[in-house]
């Protein structure tokens, strides 16, 4: 091969590549083609007035149809860029990090210790064994893996849900509906059948005997409980 060869081949693999990990705010989520892709201003790289062409998602699971995993950040978000093969037209988004909230694009705003934001509660820490989803209207899906526990949240309202090794599965909230028209009130088993076992009413000669079919436990749920 010839030098001039060489040095070419050295200028297109090396000359006006950037590699590795860069800062970038979100620009533009609205993505054409619905596989995830953003647009974002990478100061760096671009400078603060130019933004990327649509970034691909480098998402951990997936890659196939009708599968896979992703949660595309906002406007304003504060994500990696990267650049397949170094190239800057070919941007990939690997993921994000907890930066200034609400960024204009300027390289200040990004990774700011004022604008950082954890996303937990008193109730839903997030530690080694537990994990946290949170979007940005306070949707919140707590998973403790030690304690078998998931809690559902939204603000200051939640369900919590908690499989025993007995493979019960125990269900806490104000207020429970089975079915988007439930009104009915749930009977109270247990009380119910010692009140029905035990039940009389007046008759012309004196009160009644006990149901000649009394109720038993049987009749009863072996797996659906109540409080």
């Amino acid at each position: 091969m010839k030098v001039e060869d060489l040095l070419r081949t050295f200028e297109e693999r090396f000359v006006h590549r950037f590699y590795g990990k860069y800062e970038a705010v979100v620009t533009d989520n609205q993505d054409p083609l619905e596989i995830g892709r953003l647009r974002a201003k990478v100061p760096a790289v671009l400078g603060e007035d130019v933004a990327t062409g649509w970034a691909l998602p480098c998402v951990p699971y997936g890659g196939g149809k009708d599968r896979g995993f992703l949660f595309t950040p906002e406007v304003g978000d504060t994500v990696w860029i990267e650049f397949a093969a170094g190239d800057p037209s070919r941007p990939i988004w690997s993921g994000c990090f907890w930066g200034a909230p609400e960024s204009t694009g300027q390289a200040g705003d990004l990774g700011t210790a004022s604008g950082t934001e954890v996303p937990t509660s008193e109730d839903t820490k997030a530690g080694p064994m537990k994990h946290v989803l949170r979007t940005k209207a306070g949707h919140r899906i707590f998973m403790d893996d030690d304690g078998g526990l998931v809690v559902l949240a939204h603000g200051d309202d939640k369900v919590e849900l908690r499989l025993t090794k007995d493979g019960e599965l125990i269900i806490k909230a104000d207020k429970i509906k089975l079915g988007d028209a439930a009104k009915q009130a749930v009977v109270l088993g247990d009380d119910f059948m010692q009140l029905f076992n035990s039940h009389t009413h007046p008759t012309g000669v004196g009160p009644s005997g006990p149901p000649a079919q009394p109720m038993q436990s049987s009749h009863l749920s072996k797996k659906s409980f109540t409080e």
